[in-house]
């Protein structure tokens, strides 16, 4: 695997390479009132590379920000309700004991004692 990683680094190295060689043309960018002094073309694109990077990096992070937010939420709506689904079954399961218990006293008391 890591002979890929070198393969494919090189070969991003030589296209750099390749791109920075035959576009060393100078040219002057100019933004509303700023002007860049002359800069060769392979500069303006590694540039704008490079700031479409950040800009994709910086949604990147707020998009993964906003899901851990969303799963924070989940699980404790999460834990909220195996909370409650835990004191359901606790509830239930003390009636039922309390049922049996009433079943239990009223067949004693309804059963004849044995006389000898």
């Amino acid at each position: 695997m890591w002979i890929v990683r070198w393969i494919l680094i090189a070969t991003i190295i030589i296209v750099i390479l390749g791109l920075a060689l035959q576009n060393n043309d100078l040219v002057e960018l100019s933004f509303f009132t700023w002007q860049s002094g002359k800069i060769p073309v392979y500069m303006v694109i590694y540039i704008a590379f490079a700031a479409g990077m950040i800009v994709f990096m910086l949604l990147a992070i707020f998009r993964s920000v906003q899901q851990s937010l969303v799963i924070s939420r989940s699980k404790k709506t999460i834990r909220q309700l195996q909370e409650e689904l835990d004191k359901i079954k606790s509830t239930t399961s003390e009636a039922v004991e309390v049922k049996t218990d009433q079943a239990t006293d009223s067949i004693e008391t309804t059963t004849p004692a044995k006389s000898e």
